[in-house]
């Protein structure tokens, strides 16, 4: 279950990024992707990943269908281990598939190979002992940096990208977020400004 932080950042950076190419990996209930379904002002590409969809498919389809009009969503039901690299990269992963070392590596090194130099990779359960071997094994080493941190979400750029406009403006919402963010991670968001 994601904290109340992490919901308001996937929803605060997919709405300030506006990503047309979304991939999420883990669909569980659909409780990620319809944050960033609800995020999004215009049409969108939305691929979602997991190994079995099972009844929460349905329900996701019926309480989405509204901002489903505009937008293409693909369900695929595989082992995420196995999937092809696109052509047109995402701009947006979400990475919250299965959390065994393995699988979080594989998902990962996905993500690197697909993702836009302007697109922003988060990473779920990143302070799971397994997550976090599998970050620091393959994101660390790369050329991205954590921009964002949440309870237990990660948000990834790529060092020449510079994710300040998905910085809140609002004086309210940094406020609001700096009581869950912490001083020193509010300051360095700040500071990238």
């Amino acid at each position: 279950m994601q904290s109340i932080l992490d919901s308001i950042l996937i929803h605060l950076i997919c709405g300030a990024l506006q990503p047309i190419n979304i991939l999420e990996i883990g669909f569980k209930k659909g409780y990620s992707l319809g944050l960033i379904l609800e995020s999004l002002d215009g049409p969108a590409h939305l691929t979602t990943v997991d190994i079995e969809h099972g009844s929460a498919l349905k329900e996701f389809v019926d309480l989405y269908k509204e901002e489903l009009i505009t937008r293409d969503l693909k369900f695929i039901t595989k082992d995420s281990r196995y999937l092809l690299d696109v052509k047109e990269p995402y701009n947006f992963i979400h990475v919250d598939g299965n959390h065994d070392y393995e699988f979080v590596k594989s998902d990962i090194e996905y993500a690197l190979r697909n993702i836009s130099i302007d697109g922003i990779i988060a990473i779920d359960d990143s302070q799971r002992p397994e997550v976090q071997r599998a970050i620091e094994e393959t994101i660390m080493k790369s050329d991205y940096r954590v921009f964002l941190k949440g309870f237990s979400q990660t948000f990834w750029t790529h060092r020449a990208h510079n994710p300040s406009r998905l910085i809140p403006k609002d004086p309210n919402i940094v406020c609001y977020l700096s009581e869950y963010l912490g001083v020193q991670t509010l300051q360095a968001t700040l500071h990238q400004r």
